[in-house]
């Protein structure tokens, strides 16, 4: 944890910002500009409007995540087609790799890995769960990777509420961004419940680091600002675990909506960031908070 040297009121983590895997998917992305004549992104790169406005503007062609959205245009070795870091699903890679265009697949390495668990999981009455949100792309993705049965489980509670089998055998993995918390509560009731279960433990270390943070500044600070895309899963459960310790926990997507803010109030602030956010926003938001603390 840092404290900015210029202003002790503020506390800045770390982690906050981009990760390794989209560090490289975005610097990635913007390289294939200058090899190629259209650079296709398939689905949003990382949950961050910012981001994926700057790449726009730069000429990469966003697709929408579906199969479908490859019939309006026709492919050529001019053209790439760059596949996320969330992933995508066994079925998309295969269609992909066939349309004639050259690909690029930043998925995470982290994500990779959980494909490669459950696709191997193929044994009779052996069950997957996924331990983390239903809609979200990377989820999304390793469901099509699964051969067995999968089902995707949320919150512990949703374990008691589900017809699970003492005769089976459930192969537990997890998004990379879920709650490592709410993933250890997952297992343990499993445990307590007597059901036959083998864990693996997927959340990256990225994200423990940054949860681990987040809880920190939350306990120390009397206010924490949350930066991220409004869709950013990661960015989402770390104003979970600050708004749980500090009341006054406010999750902004960029410097205009800080600005909204009575920030004068408060002798501390604390400052973290979803994998998905840049370095610049969080340095913005940080000349902000100095400026109206009281103390500066």
């Amino acid at each position: 944890m840092k404290t900015n040297s210029e202003n002790p009121a503020i506390k800045v983590a770390e982690h906050a910002g981009f990760c390794s895997g989209v560090t490289y998917t975005v610097n990635k992305t913007f390289s294939l500009l200058e090899k190629y004549e259209r650079v296709f992104q398939y689905g949003e790169l990382t949950h961050n409007e910012n981001v994926i406005s700057e790449l726009e503007s730069n000429g990469v062609i966003v697709l929408k995540p579906v199969l479908s959205s490859f019939s309006e245009y026709s492919f050529d070795k001019n053209d790439v087609i760059v596949i996320r870091s969330h992933g995508i699903t066994e079925e998309e890679y295969e269609y992909i790799c066939k349309i004639g265009a050259e690909v690029v697949d930043t998925t995470c390495i982290n994500v990779k890995k959980i494909h490669e668990i459950v696709r191997l999981i193929d044994g009779e009455n052996e069950e997957i769960i996924i331990a983390g949100d239903p809609n979200h792309p990377e989820v999304k993705g390793i469901m099509g990777w699964c051969k067995n049965p999968v089902r995707v489980i949320s919150e512990p509670e949703d374990i008691t509420k589900e017809n699970f089998s003492h005769e089976k055998m459930y192969f537990i993995v997890s998004q990379t961004t879920f709650n490592d918390k709410k993933y250890k509560y997952i297992v343990e009731k499993f445990n307590t419940m007597g059901y036959n279960y083998r864990v693996n433990d997927t959340i990256c270390m990225a994200t423990k680091e940054r949860q681990a943070e987040t809880l920190e500044l939350s306990q120390s600070c009397e206010a924490v600002i949350v930066i991220g895309g409004k869709d950013s899963s990661n960015t989402r459960k770390l104003y979970e675990i600050a708004k749980s310790n500090c009341e006054n926990t406010y999750y902004i997507q960029d410097i205009n909506d800080l600005e909204h803010l009575s920030l004068d109030s408060f002798r501390s602030v604390g400052i973290t960031a979803g994998a998905s956010t840049p370095r610049t926003i969080i340095k913005e938001a940080i000349l902000t908070c100095k400026k109206v603390l009281k103390n500066y």
